[in-house]
């Protein structure tokens, strides 16, 4: 929470442009503006249980009362392009176990005392503790020029894993 992860993610998106989509997490969860259109493709509970019933879903999770997953219709792109999201932990385990690959990237800010939501920052802590194994960790500063430092360490850290 509160690391930057959206806007760290559309500068991906213009600096790779055709190279890298934003997969978008199926919810239950009631929208709560705009922005939330980037990463989110909301449903009814009734029409998410449809889809989780009809087996499209490769995962699901709950969350503060909503549903959270990802559709195969949206991993099926990963075979022409790199997806991003941000997943929690056991989101990410979930697409594993579904017999997909996921690199992770842990995204933290560069100041410790970003989290005042005490609920969240708890639920944080309590992410933390599934260890799914980040292939790197990078820190998204909220200086002047940090953001565009980070970028450029996560294009670079694409284009190796294209490489391989």
């Amino acid at each position: 929470s509160g690391s930057g992860k959206t806007a760290l993610m559309l500068k991906l998106l213009e600096q790779l442009p055709g190279k890298v989509f934003r997969m978008n997490t199926v919810t239950s969860r009631p929208k709560r503006d705009a922005t939330d259109d980037l990463s989110y493709y909301f449903l009814t509970p009734e029409e998410f249980k449809r889809m989780e019933d009809n087996g499209e879903l490769a995962t699901h999770t709950e969350y503060s009362g909503h549903h959270y997953g990802t559709s195969h219709a949206n991993l099926a792109m990963l075979e022409k392009k790199f997806g991003i999201q941000a997943y929690t932990q056991q989101s990410i385990e979930n697409i594993r176990k579904a017999g997909y690959d996921v690199v992770a990237v842990k995204v933290v800010p560069d100041i410790l005392t970003y989290r005042e939501d005490e609920t969240r920052k708890e639920a944080d802590l309590e992410r933390d503790k599934i260890d799914v194994g980040h292939q790197m960790v990078l820190e998204n500063s909220f200086e002047p020029g940090g953001l565009e430092k980070a970028v450029d360490e996560l294009v670079g850290f694409i284009r190796s894993l294209k490489a391989a």
